[in-house]
Parts: structure tokens; C-alpha cells; sequence
């Protein structure tokens, strides 16, 4: 489902073997030629006749090439065949600050929500209301945490992207681990206190081999839980919320106090990893799409493990509600020539419903409210047969607290003394006062 960072041109007998659709190439650029222009309609003028090669920038890493290629690509030729592209995924060659430097600067952007604050810092994204207008983009159809999300990156009431797909969130946990142990399954439903209370009954150590009860990755980002700020855009200000970040490490401290279970773990991907490759962690609330993946990959290998998922954990003052949203979009350049026809297929990428039936199909969470869409997910994957797919919608994200470019950074900084205060070598208010002189410091030497 994921592709490799690097710059991608489809050539015709590419195009004809994957689409199985008339196709050409022209430079790096995929051709949109033929085909029924009347599918996938999403209102609005199409400007059919005028033609523009479309350089589109994969700046969010879990969405590339090969994405756009077999999920939007048939839809996109049907309704704009005078439309090509030239798709170019991110690398340590390919970056936006090398393309603002070159005057080169992309006219499609996907973009995650760490991204946009990048773009809006760099002064990129198009407001995109007087298109909404234009096109009688219908902007309630959305999820409403949707909506509320993306309006919080402007405080000027601009749309700086529209939202293709969100993120998904579940609880998959290894079910011969709880097997071996006689302990029942996890159930929708329940709280962080009750994965904690599984996780200690199943970070023990048999035959030789360790079990580890409960991992979810960094703890920082336990702080999307409770919509932290990480900084201040305006003062630099980091951790904003003290009392809300000693929350965080004390229900760090419940996770990883387990005694004997695995460490937090600094790379997020590293989640995902752990639990499909080294198969000794019963239970992991995270993400989906990277799990998924790799368990679909599993079973592709014929080694498929034996797992399910129940719905994101909440913690008891939150009932009902699970993370952050987290999600993918689409952003167009204020320097692009052709802002009307990138805007033509953004709408269709993010409202059409060819082509969210078939994110929804391939196990991409629509953004989209339709209930449609939730009742066909995963149906392309073989390996999403008989799991409890329907735990993802039983919780609701939260709106996201107010990104900014310091996030990495801050980020960064809590490793070291959230990690000495998780090992008793520190307590709370010390493990913030280090993380925030880190921040503070990596802060003032950005450029």
C-alpha cells in the first residue's frame, strides 16, 4: 500500500498493466488522455478544454505515488483527461524548502496535519474559500471534528486544505498471547485503566521469552489524549499546559511502571513493528493504517498472525472519545498557474464518491460523514476478514490541539527526561523543566 521516496514517471505500458486504462507520459508527467469525462462528477465548472500538467507533491509520508496512481488515477482520467501529472514523493533530495528555493514550488500538495502548519509557516496554501464558493463545495458533508479541525489553522477563517482521508485509530492486540495465558480478550469499550489493568496480568516472562502487556509508542504523544499544546506560535512558549503534561507522565508511568514491560519507543513506525515482527506485545492502542499494512502484508506472505482490534481506549473524564484527529489532505499552492484545475481534483480526490468508496475499500478511513463509506471498509483487504473492523468508528476523535512548526522539536526534547522520569531517575516537574530548556534551546536555532 506504501511506495518508496522517490520521483516517479509512469510510462504508457505502466500505466495500461496497473490502470488498465489508455494512458500516456510526457517528461516525469502521468497522462490523464481519454476516457468517459461525465464520471465522477463533483460540481461546479470542469474548464474541460484548457490543458495543465499538475507537478503534485507527496509531502506526508504514509501517502505516495503509488497511492495516487491506483486509487485516484482511473477517476481522475475519466473526469479530466486534459489534466497530467508529475508526481513526485518526498526525499532528502526532494524537499519543499529545495522547491521553494528553486522556484518550483508544487501545485498539488498532500499534506498530514503536522505538514500544513510547515506550508502555512512558508506562506504556500491557497485559501481555498472563494473555490468552496465558486464550486458549491459543500463543506457539511464532512465529519464535523472535520470541519473544526481544519478551520483551526487559520485565525483569518481561511481553508488551507481540504481533508481526503482521516486517520483511524483501534486497540489490536495479539490473540494467542491472551490465549496462552487464559486472560479474555479485550472488549469495545474500554478505558485506559483497563488496558493498563490487561497489560499487567500479561507482561510476564514463560518458557524464556518476555511478554510485554501494553505498548503505544512515544510517550509525548500521550499527550493527544488530553489536546496538549506542545508550544506557543506566538511566544515560543513550550508545554503550555504544566498540570496537563503531569497527567501525561503519570499515566506514562502506569504504562510503562509495568514491571518487565517494554520500554516506550522513540520512532512511531517502531509500534507497528514490534508488535507484527517480534509478536510478543499483547496489546498496542495506536494508528491503524501502519498496522494494517503490516499485518496485511503477513498474510499476503502467508504468515498471517492471529490478531483483532476492539476501539481506541478513553480515558474515564472522556468517555466515548479517543485521540487527536489526525488525517490527510490536500493543499494548493497560492503560486500555482493552474489553481483551477487543482482544485477541480482535489475536490474530486476528497469528495467524490468513486474515489472515497475506494479509500474506503482499501482500508483508508473516509472524511466523509456518509455511513456508506464505513459500511465498505477494508473490503479490498482479505486479510480485515472476520477482524472487528467496526471498532474504529465506535469512538470519536477529538478536534486537534493547535500545531505549530516547534512541535517536532519539542517533541524531540521530552526523550531524554520523560524517559528518566518513566526509570524513577527523576520526578515530574523536573522530567518538564528539562524537556522545556531542551525545546526552548532547539527552538531558538531554528532558522
Amino acid at each position: 500500500m506504501l511506495g518508496g521516496k522517490w520521483r516517479h514517471c509512469l510510462t504508457v505500458g505502466m500505466i495500461a498493466v496497473s490502470l488498465i486504462l489508455a494512458a500516456g507520459c510526457s517528461g516525469n508527467s502521468v497522462s490523464s488522455s481519454g476516457g468517459n469525462q461525465g464520471a465522477g462528477e463533483t460540481g461546479g465548472s470542469t474548464d474541460s478544454g484548457k490543458q495543465a500538467n499538475l507537478k503534485v507533491f507527496f509531502f506526508e509520508p504514509g501517502f505516495v505515488d503509488t497511492d495516487f496512481t491506483a486509487k485516484f488515477a482511473p477517476h481522475l482520467q475519466k473526469k479530466y483527461p486534459n489534466i497530467t501529472y508529475e508526481l513526485i514523493n518526498s526525499s532528502k533530495d526532494q524537499t519543499i524548502e529545495n522547491m521553494i528555493a528553486g522556484n518550483d514550488v508544487p501545485d498539488i500538495i498532500f499534506a498530514g496535519e503536522k505538514e500544513i502548519a510547515q506550508l502555512s509557516v512558508l506562506g504556500i496554501p491557497e485559501d481555498l474559500n472563494p473555490m468552496i464558493k465558486q464550486h458549491k463545495l459543500d463543506m457539511e458533508q464532512y465529519e464535523p471534528v472535520a470541519n473544526t479541525t481544519i478551520k483551526s489553522y487559520s485565525d483569518k477563517g481561511e481553508i488551507l486544505a481540504l481533508m481526503f482521508s482521516l486517520q483511524y485509530y483501534a486497540t489490536f492486540y495479539n490473540k494467542d498471547i491472551f490465549d496462552k495465558f487464559g486472560v479474555p480478550y479485550p472488549k469495545d469499550g474500554m478505558s485506559w485503566d483497563d488496558l493498563i489493568g490487561l497489560g499487567k496480568k500479561l507482561t510476564r516472562e514463560e518458557g524464556g521469552n518476555q511478554y510485554y502487556g501494553l505498548q503505544m509508542g512515544n510517550v509525548s504523544e500521550l499527550g493527544l489524549l488530553y489536546r496538549l499544546d506542545l508550544a506557543d506560535s506566538k511566544t515560543k512558549k513550550t508545554f503550555p499546559n504544566q498540570e496537563g503534561w503531569k497527567k501525561v507522565l503519570a499515566l506514562g508511568k502506569e504504562i510503562y511502571g509495568i514491571p518487565g514491560n517494554l520500554e516506550p519507543l522513540n520512532k512511531s513506525n517502531s509500534v507497528s513493528t514490534v508488535f507484527t515482527k517480534d509478536q510478543n506485545v499483547a496489546i498496542s492502542p495506536y494508528y491503524g493504517d501502519s498496522f494494517v499494512n503490516k499485518l496485511r502484508i503477513l498474510f499476503e506472505q502467508g504468515k498471517p498472525m492471529n490478531w483483532d482490534m476492539t476501539c481506541y481506549p478513553s480515558l474515564k473524564e472522556q468517555p466515548g472519545k479517543s485521540h487527536e484527529l489526525s488525517f490527510r489532505s490536500l493543499v494548493i499552492s497560492k503560486t500555482s498557474k493552474y489553481k483551477e484545475q487543482a482544485f477541480q481534483v482535489a475536490q474530486l480526490i476528497a469528495t467524490s464518491p468513486e474515489t472515497q468508496t475506494q479509500l474506503a475499500k482499501d482500508g483508508f478511513q473516509a472524511a466523509m460523514k456518509d455511513d456508506s463509506y464505513k459500511k465498505v471498509f477494508g473490503e479490498n483487504l482479505a486479510s480485515l476478514k472476520g477482524k472487528n473492523v467496526s471498532a474504529i468508528f465506535k469512538t470519536i476523535p477529538m478536534p486537534i490541539h493547535h500545531v505549530t512548526i516547534y512541535d517536532s522539536p519539542t517533541v524531540k526534547a521530552t526523550n531524554a527526561p520523560f524517559y528518566d522520569f518513566l526509570n524513577g531517575k527523576t520526578d515530574a516537574n523536573t522530567a518538564l523543566r528539562l524537556a522545556q530548556e531542551a525545546a526552548d534551546k532547539a527552538i531558538a536555532e531554528l532558522k
